[in-house]
């Protein structure tokens, strides 16, 4: 089965259209985010925030991968002390690579004594791993920085009431982001499917909502060509600018302008980089190419920049992928 890019018909099998429609682009871009796993010559996982408004798939697309990606879990609801009791240990088993998170959101709004130390664990873990804390329950203290990757679902509106803080403390920058909305005939080809619920009938076998992966039982060496570079770093601008944005502050009669820097170009070149060899992976394990020697190539790039269209708060249409 193709890892990088799905026919419509493929989708179809995988997520089933009784609840996930048009997000061909959005399933080809989470697969390869967790295979950036994988990549042995990366600094760590690239993480992803899903930002879309109510009932755009951001849920229901973790969900998929919940019961697909060997070594993820999906969660509601989570805190600094669930990450260090429940998940820590799997992760230093080797048994977790990376935590879904459906909605930030409820999260972010308890109180600042819950909400700080869940955004400083997650700020160590996404980049330079945790290698020190003093817990809970009892120290944590390894030799090898613990690292987790990151997923997660939020809408707009709450992105823009945590992101300052996040612009100030760095967490911002930590990850990319995708967004994304439907056309309205895609929306009432939803609103159709959701009233007839074509999949629920009698007798029917409900669809298989998981995506194939394939055996990963090792990191892998991705080498990236020297004439990439310049077009990564230009394709890590245009995400930047297309991330980064401005508020106005309005107080009597006086406006100040702030600017939100989320992610800055150093990060993201890399980011853009780790990507970019998981894409070239996924096309050496889906068609059995030698895994040695792998190199990113012409298509790997084309995919990336398909990917980069929705790399951004722009909240693109899904219908214009091409």
């Amino acid at each position: 089965m193709p890892l990088v890019q799905l026919s419509e018909e493929q989708v179809e099998v995988l997520v089933g259209r009784d609840r996930v429609l048009f997000v061909e682009v959005l399933v080809s871009l989470l697969r390869a985010v967790y295979m950036t796993n994988y990549v042995w010559n990366a600094e760590h996982a690239v993480s992803l925030g899903l930002v879309a408004n109510p009932s755009r798939g951001k849920s229901e697309l973790l969900g998929i991968f919940n019961g697909s990606m060997p070594k993820t879990k999906l969660i509601n609801d989570v805190s600094a002390y669930k990450i260090e009791t429940d998940l820590l240990p799997k992760v230093r088993r080797g048994e977790l690579l990376s935590i879904a998170i459906t909605d930030l959101t409820a999260a972010l709004e308890k109180s600042e004594t819950a909400k700080k130390p869940l955004i400083s664990m997650l700020l160590a873990l996404t980049e330079e791993g945790l290698t020190y804390k003093k817990s809970y329950v009892s120290d944590v203290e390894v030799q090898k920085p613990i690292r987790l990757q990151l997923f997660f679902g939020i809408t707009p509106d709450m992105l823009g009431k945590y992101m300052p803080s996040w612009t100030r403390s760095g967490f911002s920058s930590r990850m990319l982001y995708a967004s994304w909305d439907y056309t309205k005939e895609q929306i009432d080809a939803i609103i159709r499917n959701k009233i007839q619920q074509p999949d629920l009938v009698p007798g029917a076998k409900k669809a298989n909502r998981k995506i194939v992966f394939p055996k990963v039982s090792r990191d892998y060496y991705v080498k990236i060509p020297e004439r990439f570079d310049e077009r990564i770093q230009i394709l890590a601008e245009s995400v930047v600018a297309e991330t980064n944005y401005s508020y106005v502050v309005r107080r009597g009669e006086k406006e100040k302008v702030v600017e939100l820097k989320v992610l800055e170009p150093v990060r993201t070149s890399r980011e853009l980089a780790t990507l970019l060899r998981a894409i070239c992976l996924c096309r050496h394990l889906d068609e059995d190419l030698p895994r040695e020697n792998i190199a990113v190539n012409d298509s790997d790039f084309v995919e990336l920049c398909r990917f980069a269209r929705f790399l951004n708060l722009k909240k693109n249409l899904l219908a214009e992928t091409n």
